[in-house]
């Protein structure tokens, strides 16, 4: 029934499919399980508390057998028809291990597994797992939303009332108008936001179809390497000119909730007011499926969203209320038109227009190639459609078979017996995240995979940007990018006035990332909590492959619960109730930090776990015991540590290595043109040891340790003039001292005389002295100037011009 062409495997470590089954996948488990166990906290019923923590369980065996590489074992029979042929499959392959047994199998097994779990019980038969997620999700989008609710609004008021834009347009000039009209929805549908939609409205016909062939529209389709939205308009204006009693009916094969089915909705209510279709069947998922795949009832729930949207957006979701934080009103205006939706999706409900048609295959284990034997029914029932519009990456990998094809297969051939012959038009909108991909021209595929990020699962990124280089941490295997991103800037102002909230951080950590730039520092304490939260919230974004990141994070001080943006002082620990063992180096202090870090990064291991300081009232033998044993576990993969005495940094070095334990693979100190007094004792260990140097941005606004600052660049006192100085928001009220300033004035100097920036002389002198810095960005524009450092060196001559003023300071930030 499939492609003879080998599929995908997880065997392949080279795969997206490789990260997903590593990577993805315990994460995903992870947050249900989080899922069931808050619903189950809060339930009264003494038989639905029983029935989670059983469900809880199980998911946490199905967790545990993953990340062990266990065998996968036959599905329990929850009663439904799908659960022989998934264990048949699974015989057939021969009941092997999770990290060698084809993607698209296994991806769906491990649903079809979770959805047992729930299907077995009784009080939790129904429930999604899922649906808090997606209702988030669909919150979260509020701007584009109401955008697209207002273009939306004029847009069919005009189509549907043949005033304004169609008034006096000849057949040719509407024709060619909605032409336009389609590949804008559909473009929208493919990429998911509101790009472009300004055109939507005020524009008559004529203005519109002169569009065609424009800058803005190829600008809008420069990003599509396969793009047959053209035939489709064709199909179905095709079709509305040889009307007659038959039905003309678009199929849409669903794929997210929230946002996604939001404008999914946007699309099938222009096609019927359009008249390029009189009837719009969706098809949702049976069972909660890939985290965020519509389910009947998602529909509803949308449309009940839309029917009181002040109720809806104005309530505080529970992420608000921990964060104190009141949603803006809706304006009038706003929910006037997010109304106007609901009523017109409801009407075409009611009318049988818009038509909910879900269905057992769609969640079955094999490719789309088995449509004809498997569900023979819905085979032919999707013949009668004018369009099947395929939404989505798993419905593009099981049209292909999810198969290794070669990139140039013709898309018809790639999905076998749903080629032409079969009777049944097909559209897939996909951005490209899995390996799989068809239908690109000669040479394509090798243009795209040469750009940074290599076109898939990361996406085809631009490249005319500054790249970042790596370098060995220390005498350990593991490489970091040159610079590390510092994220203390990262967080809730309430913590700091200087931060930069999440809605600004989300750019700047996507740019990040599509530079090279995949290392990224904060800590527990940092934002009380806040800064870990948004470093974990890129990867499911914007689909970031786990592995791709490497994750730094910090433990010792305490995070105070609840929504207070306060960190706790050490020795304030012994006098606050309920936080004696949250804090320092004790063993359950350590683990209990860890567990919570990994919550809040949303990840199942931290890549290099550091001690924020030294902790003198622990044994040295029980932290280092602590922190061997979480590497042992895979919650952390190496440890390092932060500013300390190098005589207690040595002896916790010399413990481990005692007993045979994990070592520190690096040190995160405090060392810069202004401050080098590390390079009496610390650099030098570090240095003689194999420990690799990545000198941290750090403010002294958080501690009482006086009015100066370190960092790379000294808190950006290494980066501008002196003249310039206490003139930014975190260094007013610092002063500089005379020698401080003279050191500046010769950075400033040496950059004006090479043409450079002053970060980059600071940079260049320290760059060579450790393996990488790690710096705090407020904007994408200063990560371009920290990468252009790149192949930036001094003379011997500019090194010593730079150092020889400096003089002694008092030691500080040691515990």
């Amino acid at each position: 029934l499939d492609t003879k062409t080998p599929p995908y495997s997880t065997s392949d470590r080279t795969s997206f499919a490789s990260v997903s089954a590593r990577d993805r996948w315990p994460v995903i488990i992870t947050g249900a399980i989080d899922d069931v166990h808050r619903a189950t906290s809060s339930a009264s019923d003494p038989e639905t508390r029983d029935e989670g923590k059983r469900i809880v369980e199980g998911l946490a065996k199905l967790k545990y057998e993953l990340q062990h590489n266990r065998q996968m074992t036959p599905l329990p029979d929850d009663g439904q028809p799908d659960i022989a042929s998934y264990n048949k499959e699974l015989e057939q392959l021969g009941s092997p291990n999770w990290f060698d047994v084809p993607w698209l199998y296994s991806e769906c097994y491990l649903y079809r597994r979770m959805n047992t779990l729930f299907s077995l019980s009784r009080k939790w038969k129904n429930y999604d797992v899922f649906a808090r997620q997606k209702m988030t999700t669909f919150k979260s989008s509020r701007p584009a939303v109401t955008e697209l609710a207002g273009r939306y609004k004029d847009l069919v008021t005009q189509l549907e009332s043949g005033d304004g834009a169609a008034a006096g347009s000849t057949d040719e000039e509407r024709e060619a108008a909605d032409r336009i009209l389609f590949t804008e929805m559909c473009e929208i549908c493919l990429w998911g936001n509101a790009t472009d939609l300004s055109l939507l409205t005020s524009l008559t016909y004529e203005d519109i179809q002169k569009l065609q062939g424009s800058k803005a529209r190829k600008e809008a389709e420069k990003n599509i390497v396969s793009n047959d939205f053209p035939t489709a308009f064709e199909v179905l204006k095709s079709a509305q000119k040889q009307s007659n009693s038959k039905e003309r009916r678009v199929d849409i094969i669903l794929d997210n909730a929230g946002f996604e089915l939001f404008v999914d909705l946007i699309l099938a209510g222009f096609l019927l007011s359009a008249n390029l279709a009189d009837t719009i069947v969706l098809h949702p998922k049976s069972i909660p499926w890939f985290v965020s795949d519509v389910l009947p009832k998602d529909f509803g729930g949308l449309l009940n969203a839309l029917a009181d949207p002040k109720r809806f957006y104005e309530t505080q979701s529970e992420d608000e209320k921990h964060k104190d934080v009141t949603p803006e009103p809706l304006s009038d205006q706003e929910a006037e038109e997010l109304s106007f939706l609901f009523e017109r999706w409801s009407e075409y409900h009611a009318e049988g227009k818009l038509v909910i048609r879900p269905n057992l295959f769609w969640t079955e284990g094999g490719s789309y190639w088995r449509l004809p034997k498997t569900a023979p029914d819905l085979y032919e029932d999707l013949k009668e459609s004018e369009l099947v519009i395929f939404k989505g990456d798993l419905n593009y990998r099981k049209l292909t078979g999810d198969a290794m094809w070669d990139p140039t297969t013709p898309f018809a051939d790639a999905i076998g017996p749903l080629g032409p012959k079969s009777g049944i038009r097909i559209l897939a909108l996909r951005t490209c995240k899995a390996d799989v991909v068809v239908g690109l021209s000669p040479g394509e595929d090798e243009r795209l995979r040469a750009m940074e990020g290599g076109g898939g699962d990361s996406g085809a990124q631009a490249s005319n940007v500054p790249l970042a280089e790596y370098k060995q941490l220390g005498k350990s295997g593991l490489r970091v990018s040159v610079p590390i991103l510092g994220a203390m800037s990262f967080g809730d102002k309430r913590w700091q006035d200087w931060v930069i909230e999440e809605d600004e951080a989300m750019p700047i950590l996507k740019a990040a990332y599509d530079r090279g730039l995949n290392t990224w520092d904060t800590a527990n304490v940092y934002s009380n909590g806040v800064s870990e939260e948004i470093i974990g919230k890129p990867i499911q974004k914007y689909d970031i492959p786990r592995h791709k990141l490497l994750i730094l994070t910090k433990c010792c001080g305490t995070v105070r619960e609840g929504n207070s943006s306060e960190v706790m002082a050490l020795q304030d620990i012994d006098k606050t109730v309920g936080y004696v063992n949250q804090r320092g180096l004790s063993r359950q202090g350590i683990f209990t930090a860890v567990e919570a870090s990994l919550a809040r990064l949303q990840t199942s291991y931290i890549d290099l776990l550091q001690i924020h300081r030294y902790d003198k009232t622990v044994p040295v033998e029980e932290t280092m015991k602590a922190l061997h044993d979480l590497v042992e576990s895979g919650k952390v993969r190496y440890i390092g540590a932060s500013s300390m005495w190098a005589t207690q940094f040595a002896t916790m070095q010399f413990t481990a290595e005692k007993h045979g334990w994990t070592k520190f693979i690096s040190m995160q100190n405090y060392y810069n043109l202004l401050y080098r007094e590390e390079e009496r004792e610390m650099n030098r260990f570090c240095n003689e040891t194999g420990v690799g140097l990545i000198p941290e941005w750090y403010s002294a606004n958080l501690v009482n340790v006086g009015h100066s600052q370190w960092g790379p660049l000294s808190a950006g006192q290494l980066a501008r003039p002196t003249a310039q100085s206490g003139k930014t928001t975190r260094s007013v009220g610092k002063s500089v001292s005379d020698t401080d300033s003279a050191i500046i004035d010769r950075v400033q100097e040496l950059a004006e005389k090479k043409g450079w920036k002053m970060s980059h002389v600071a940079l260049a002198w320290l760059n060579k002295r450790i393996s990488s810095p790690i710096i705090g960005f407020s904007s994408v524009a200063r990560i371009d100037e920290a990468l252009a450092i790149r192949d930036k060196e001094l003379t011997l001559e500019e090194e010593k011009y730079l150092e020889e003023l400096y003089k002694d300071k008092p030691v500080m930030g040691h515990s």
